[in-house]
């Protein structure tokens, strides 16, 4: 029933844990009292958004490039392989709204025969001071922070390289994009790669030590079954309070902080209570009696424990930042819920359900005494 009845309430809290997304958006979690925040606010909905950050597109040689005599521009050959690529981009990206550089100063293309004092004074802005560099200015009709221009940014990094190596002319080039959208692109796709190989190491890590210490296999994948439900509803509950109900972001580091910072503490409880109901077996006591002395002698201080820890996460919510807030919110509801319902109450009704398969495959606790407190229970309820 306890089993359940957790399950049925937590269901809505896990899909939407798994489901919510992150954002980068630092100044959309900075409150919007702030000169600077307003301001940029204004700018963002005055103007066209994606214009605030650029992507930023720099073509680099390692000598000065040949240079037109009257104009003072790079070859023609050269421009025109930059032509041809920035027109690919316009035409491949349905979110690109304009290209800057040499051979469009303003966003649009200027031929050579209409090319002016004041254009020549704009494309020599696109050129280094050493006649080395390159530059073109990408700008989207995107959030430069949302996951659609992260996504754009991601497949210009990509393909970018690719056109330009492709282009006879540019071939001796090497190309780097940079700009706060390409910065955060290259960060989510490090996380993207991160994250399995740190979620793995901690699962496995904190298996192994269990395994150790309690000599069980199936004892060690509960407690981490379980603390990642208490990390799931609480990315949840968090996800619905500030992003769905408050409208802010959530921040793009919370999911692995939550996670390592609850496998952490949650293991702690579990190892309290899990390390007393063993020593009642070992005693002669049944599951069930192993698990309500257990329950019984260790709930006072795993009660206390929670409690403390999560004033401690929860006194974060009382600063003016929003990811100190969501941060302080989702590691103390989820301590609360783990110290609670989670250790309290799911647990000791899953070690029941499990009985003996709990101490399989017998190796810190005898088998005879694990088979003949299994019978004692049996013959207790016939």
């Amino acid at each position: 029933v306890v089993i359940g009845i957790f399950l049925l309430v937590s269901s809505p809290f896990v899909y939407f844990g798994v489901t919510g997304e992150q954002s980068y958006d630092i100044t959309a979690t900075l409150p919007s009292s702030m000169d600077s925040i307003a301001g940029s606010n204004i700018l963002a909905n005055e103007f066209v958004v994606g214009e605030l950050q650029p992507l930023q597109v720099l073509l680099i040689w390692n000598e000065s490039l040949s240079l037109n005599e009257s104009t003072g521009l790079p070859e023609d050959a050269k421009l025109i392989s930059l032509e041809s690529i920035i027109s690919h981009i316009i035409t491949d990206y349905d979110n690109v709204s304009s290209v800057h550089t040499v051979t469009r100063p303003n966003g649009e293309y200027i031929p050579p025969e209409m090319i002016d004092t004041i254009h020549l004074e704009q494309m020599h802005r696109y050129i280094s001071d050493d006649n080395t560099t390159i530059m073109l200015m990408i700008y989207l009709d995107l959030d430069p922070f949302g996951k659609e221009a992260l996504d754009v940014a991601h497949d210009l990094i990509t393909n970018l390289g690719t056109a330009v190596t492709a282009e006879l002319a540019l071939q001796d080039s090497v190309i780097f994009i940079t700009g706060m959208t390409a910065l955060y692109s290259e960060l989510n796709t490090m996380m993207v790669e991160d994250t399995p190989i740190i979620l793995i190491f901690t699962v496995v890590g904190i298996f192994l030590v269990l395994f150790f210490l309690l000599g069980s296999f199936f004892t060690p994948i509960r407690l981490e079954l379980t603390i990642l439900l208490s990390v799931l509803v609480s990315l949840g509950a968090t996800n619905l309070v500030f992003h769905h109900g408050l409208g802010q972001p959530i921040i793009w580091f919370l999911p692995v902080l939550l996670f390592v910072t609850m496998f952490g503490l949650g293991m702690d409880f579990d190892i309290l209570l899990v390390s007393r109901i063993k020593e009642e077996i070992e005693k002669g006591a049944t599951d069930k009696e192993a698990t309500f002395k257990a329950v019984k002698s260790t709930s006072k201080m795993i009660l206390s424990a929670g409690f403390i820890m999560s004033a401690s996460f929860f006194s974060l919510m009382l600063s003016q930042l929003w990811p100190l807030k969501i941060i302080g919110f989702a590691i103390g509801f989820a301590v609360l819920l783990d110290a609670t319902v989670v250790r309290l109450f799911l647990v000791p009704a899953l070690m029941m359900v499990l009985k003996k398969l709990n101490w399989w495959p017998y190796w810190r606790i005898s088998k005879e005494t694990v088979m003949r407190n299994y019978a004692k229970d049996k013959n207790n309820k016939d």
